[in-house]
């Protein structure tokens, strides 16, 4: 069995990113600790109905989502996982606690496929990553991303409440996060709908061909004058 220290030693691999590191505890064991470590993880968190999806899931770097846990022992599965493989500091930092946080990039006009939205929400339900590798992969979920901001300071003060013992609160939106959802075009485009919402009847009387009925009333004039009125309303 090849160790995984001496491995790395000799230059066959390096890890070189924080969630290459994110397994501190589990850095210079065999592949063999590494495979026992995530089976000791996976039986404390997860009950045993779920232990392979749970394996998986820790293995896989994927999202918690087993059907055999139910849902409201689900964020406390994921904090144990990521507690057990990280410490529990760690799931201060980002962890399941702060999904509520990810609100922030929901119903963005500016990301018509809500990407950073569910990267969000799928980060913080992989309990296997590192708290760093969650916030990293959170704020590249697009190049421009104004709307991290605005999950930061979520998260920020989930934690001041959390430490202070307190409940965490529902993510309420600022205007200037609200401003960040809104397209260019989008100020126009309301304009448009309230001004075509509050007038129906200007609607209806665009509708009638004024010009059209000029021309049939001339036509009707020019055929009295030619016929006669009595040949044009002649049974």
């Amino acid at each position: 069995m090849i160790n995984r220290c001496s491995f790395l030693n000799h230059g066959h691999a390096k890890i070189t990113n924080d969630h290459s590191r994110s397994l501190s505890r589990l850095s210079c064991s065999s592949r063999l600790d590494i495979q026992e470590k995530i089976e000791a993880v996976a039986t404390k968190c997860c009950p045993k109905a779920a232990f392979q999806c749970c394996y998986d899931a820790i293995d896989f770097n994927q999202r918690l989502s087993c059907v055999d846990i139910l849902e409201r022992k689900r964020q406390e599965t994921i904090e144990c996982i990521q507690s057990e493989l990280h410490g529990e500091n760690d799931t201060m930092t980002a962890g399941i606690q702060h999904i509520g946080c990810c609100e922030a990039f929901k119903d963005d006009r500016t990301d018509p496929r809500s990407l950073c939205y569910e990267t969000c929400k799928r980060m913080l339900k992989a309990p296997a990553l590192k708290s760093s590798v969650k916030l990293f992969k959170i704020e590249q979920c697009r190049i421009t991303n104004p709307l991290i901001h605005c999950f930061e300071s979520c998260r920020v003060e989930q934690n001041l409440k959390i430490s202070k013992g307190e409940n965490t609160t529902e993510y309420v939106e600022t205007e200037r996060c609200a401003a960040f959802k809104k397209r260019e075009d989008s100020e126009e485009e309301e304009e448009e709908e309230e001004e075509e919402a509050s007038t129906p009847f200007l609607d209806h009387f665009k509708s009638f061909n004024l010009t059209e009925a000029l021309v049939t009333f001339s036509d009707l004039v020019d055929l009295m004058l030619t016929f006669g009125i009595r040949e044009v309303f002649r049974d």
